[in-house]
């Protein structure tokens, strides 16, 4: 889900909206473009086939993670997260230089596969708020 400020949204997704807003503006200077919000996921059948072609039974829970972004000129993704409160940077032009071993990662697949399709977004700032609970078995990383 995508909104701005026109668009209802609940108390939750507000709050989390706020919150990524304000960590936005507060890391690097610059208020959101565009705001979007994924739901966690609980699995409820097939657990863990999806990305072995297989099929899965999920819903949505109340839970989400929350990204205010703003565009830049640049090749440069700085992404902060208020899981572990860490910042991470991105150089768009070096993807092909392997894993970090974090939570950066899930990030840098995005944009590496976006740029596989034909689609390669600019740098951006980037600031994630979030209350999917991670390790929880909910698809938080999903969710990011």
């Amino acid at each position: 889900m995508v909104y701005n400020h026109h668009c209802r949204v609940d108390a939750r997704t507000a709050r989390l909206a706020r919150q990524a807003a304000r960590r936005l503006k507060g890391r690097f200077g610059r208020p959101p473009e565009v705001i979007g919000r994924a739901p966690g996921r609980l699995e409820m059948l097939g657990g863990h086939t999806d990305y072995n072609e297989g099929f899965v039974t999920a819903i949505a829970i109340e839970q989400a993670t929350v990204a205010a972004v703003a565009s830049r000129d640049d090749a440069l993704v700085r992404v902060w997260t208020d899981w572990g409160e860490t910042e991470a940077q991105l150089d768009l032009r070096d993807l092909s230089s392997g894993a970090r071993g974090d939570w950066s990662d899930y990030v840098a697949g995005v944009y590496a596969e976006l740029a596989a399709e034909g689609c390669a977004p600019p740098g951006a700032d980037v600031a994630i708020a979030g209350d999917v609970p991670v390790g929880g078995g909910v698809s938080s990383s999903a969710a990011l």
